[in-house]
């Protein structure tokens, strides 16, 4: 009754699945689910790559060991939890695409670095991941859940972008000091993602001033103003 007829290994997820009071869930005391959801938590909790499942009409989340770093902060109060409060901070994107497996019996769907804007650590960050949603049946043939393999790869992605960045600004113009400028900011206007913001201002020497001659974005005029005063001589 407590789910000891489950085959799994033993891990931090399992404990915690046994542990959680069931009864008082929507989902119901563990010796009471279908066998189709045991068996998909048993493939989820005996992978050794990381796992999430959303169970039933609700979406209720499951997930390994594996998948603990990925979750962040929202680990472990996200167990047994409905997919649209678990990660209500990305449902806009992922609610769509797992209901239309669900409920419309959509195929399996595969997302490549997929960048998504989580707020798993108390703020929100750039998440790149891949996964694939593959529908996962009931004893009655229908879908029960959904079932995801998932792997971050974030530092992938910004890694490249950066490194992308650095061979573009090794490649610009280079006939005077202002042509490497202005074709740098050029380089850095495409990628806002890791430059939010840059200005170019040149020195006037006989003005004794710094004027704007470039900005990668729209910024105020109290933010990059067109002439700032330049260097004061001390004596």
């Amino acid at each position: 009754g407590d789910g000891s007829d489950l085959s799994l290994t033993d891990s931090i997820m399992w404990n915690l699945i046994k542990n959680k009071d069931w009864e008082n869930h929507p989902l119901g005391p563990i010796r009471s689910w279908p066998q189709s959801l045991k068996t998909a938590v048993s493939v989820c909790l005996n992978s050794r790559f990381p796992f999430f499942i959303f169970w039933g009409k609700d979406l209720r989340a499951f997930y390994n060991d594996h998948y603990i770093p990925m979750a962040g902060l929202k680990h472990p109060s996200i167990l047994g939890e409905r997919g649209e409060d678990a990660w209500k901070d990305i449902w806009d994107f992922i609610g769509p695409l797992l209901k239309g497996i669900l409920l419309e019996g959509k195929e399996s769907t595969l997302n490549e670095d997929q960048l998504l804007i989580m707020e798993r650590n108390g703020f929100r960050e750039e998440v790149y991941e891949t996964w694939a949603y593959s529908p996962f049946l009931q004893e009655d043939g229908t879908v029960g859940g959904v079932i995801t393999p998932v792997v971050e790869v974030t530092s992938k992605v910004i890694g490249e972008r950066r490194l992308r960045l650095l061979r573009e600004l090794g490649t610009t113009k280079t006939e005077t000091y202002e042509t490497v400028f202005l074709s740098s900011m050029e380089v850095l206007k495409s990628d806002a993602a890791d430059v939010p913001f840059a200005m170019y201002y040149h020195y006037d020497r006989n003005k004794k001033s710094f004027f704007l001659k470039a900005l990668t974005n729209e910024l105020t005029p109290q933010q990059a103003p067109e002439v700032k005063e330049g260097f004061r001589n001390s004596n």
